[in-house]
């Protein structure tokens, strides 16, 4: 799970104490390979009411009322809401949807309940996960509603082959790298590579000068933009961003020089 908000190391730490506990509850029941379509809501269908899920290949957004909560990525249940609740989408009111279509393994709902009441340990172990995503996922729409949050990035999508950035244009986002991967090209020549959780496009979008570099995306890629006075915002209520920054503006650099350099 990817916090669009800075929650802090409390945050963190509940989110891996929660990815563990999934792991040990789910690694004895059987699953079902479940590929969800591009635009679909996992539990507004077919899963509705049957199964909870753990994202295996890709991820979704999590929207509460057209505003981005969360990213869901590998690893994270999803469904857990629903046991509880009878509401029109995923339990919470929280969506879930993706560009592309995204591989989970789904679990009977029927399946889970057995496994719960198999032995006290595995009762407590799934009272953990359910106290642990609920304090999760308050903390997380918390900071995203609160009156004076961060900028809340955009959450892009885009093909292999797409440009994510085109040489010469004019734009002013600034975009991190969720999941994926894209090459820099530079008059058609590829200078350089862009890995996840980098950012990029900074150096022109501080400017206000034409982007040098075309960015493609070679796998499906997942990005988060601001423009770049939001941007500025958002380095001085997370200083960690500079630092991050600056490193990955100067491996690009090197690389795009390196390569350069070679071709000359």
């Amino acid at each position: 799970m990817y916090f669009i908000q800075e929650l802090g190391a409390e945050a963190e730490q509940l989110k891996g104490v929660l990815s563990n506990k999934v792991k040990e509850f789910f690694s004895a029941l059987q699953s079902t390979p479940v590929v969800v379509p591009a635009g679909t809501d996992p539990f507004t269908d077919s899963m509705r009411g049957k199964s909870v899920a753990i994202v295996v290949d890709g991820n979704f957004t999590a929207r509460l009322n057209d505003k981005t909560i969360t990213v869901v990525e590998e690893g994270d249940l999803i469904g857990v809401e629903q046991m509880s609740h009878e509401q029109s989408t995923n339990g919470s009111g929280i969506s879930l949807t993706s560009d592309f279509g995204v591989r989970v393994e789904a679990y009977s709902i029927s399946d889970v309940l057995l496994h719960i009441s198999s032995a006290p340990t595995m009762a407590r172990l799934w009272t953990d996960i359910l106290s642990l995503t609920l304090q999760v996922h308050h903390m997380a729409l918390h900071a995203a509603t609160r009156e004076h949050a961060d900028p809340v990035p955009s959450v892009k999508q885009f093909s292999a082959g797409q440009d994510i950035i085109l040489q010469s244009s004019s734009t002013s986002e600034i975009f991190t790298l969720l999941e994926g991967h894209a090459e820099v090209i530079v008059d058609g020549v590829k200078v350089g590579e862009i890995l996840p959780d980098e950012i990029f496009g900074a150096v022109a979008a501080f400017s206000k000068s034409p982007r040098t570099a075309t960015v493609r995306a070679t796998k499906n890629c997942v990005v988060l933009s601001l423009p770049a006075e939001e941007f500025l915002g958002l380095m001085i209520s997370r200083p960690a961003t500079v630092t991050k920054l600056i490193q990955d503006m100067s491996r690009v650099l090197v690389a795009s020089n390196k390569a350069l350099t070679t071709k000359l």
